[in-house]
């Protein structure tokens, strides 16, 4: 059990904060200079340049905050921060591929097709979780099964926490 806990501050808190945090970043426009879209072709308006910095920065940031206050974990600070941004950035990698679907789909920034919207805001969950919790067993001595359960806890706790800050407005769409 105790190493199961690890494996939840070793992921969730780095991006449950991290996503939060960005979510902020984007709400009040923070860091403005960098809302630059990789891509509005490929891509559309929400994947952006200042995304693409801040979330493994915020990832390593509190993945490193997680190991210093619950920790040590993976053996040193260089190991905690090259972890928690790979998390990020394989975060972002995976949605790429779901956001370029949805822009050939015509289906707007933020949004879902009115036709399969439950299997979209699935997919819109799954498609990064999958990316991470794969990195994660790659990297780590986390046990299938371990990270199998953190996946659905994961689907879970994306799904509450998008809903926070939508409630919070936050975030404009769950």
């Amino acid at each position: 059990m105790e190493q199961l806990l690890q494996h939840v501050i070793l992921v969730f808190v780095p991006m449950i904060f991290a996503n939060s945090f960005h979510m902020v970043f984007v709400k009040w426009d923070l860091l403005a200079s960098f809302n630059i879209p990789i891509s509005v072709r490929l891509f559309g308006q929400n994947k952006t340049l200042r995304g693409f910095i801040l979330l493994p920065l915020l990832s390593a940031l509190f993945a490193l905050l997680g190991s210093n206050v619950f920790g040590p974990f993976l053996g040193s600070n260089a190991h905690v921060v090259f972890f928690g941004l790979g998390l990020g950035i394989v975060y972002l990698l995976a949605e790429l591929p779901n956001s370029y679907v949805k822009r050939r789909l015509n289906i707007p920034n933020g949004g879902h097709s009115e036709k399969y919207k439950v299997l979209q805001i699935i997919i819109d969950r799954a498609d990064s979780l999958v990316a991470i919790f794969l990195y994660y067993y790659l990297v780590t001595d986390c046990p299938f099964l371990d990270c199998s359960i953190l996946f659905f806890s994961a689907m879970i706790i994306s799904f509450l926490t998008s809903v926070l800050l939508f409630s919070l407005n936050i975030k404009r769409s769950i």
